[in-house]
């Protein structure tokens, strides 16, 4: 039926976004750990 196209679609379109957001957090985390290795040889 149209209901469960519309469904599947919203499911997909959820599980494209959550994959952007994960990647774009793993992203982050990485950066932070940068930051903090090289504050750490900076100041430690």
């Amino acid at each position: 039926s149209n209901d469960n196209m519309n469904l599947t679609n919203q499911i997909q379109a959820q599980e494209y976004l959550n994959k952007q957001l994960n990647e774009r957090l793993a992203q982050n985390e990485f950066q932070f750990q940068e930051v903090q290795t090289k504050a750490h040889h900076v100041y430690g």
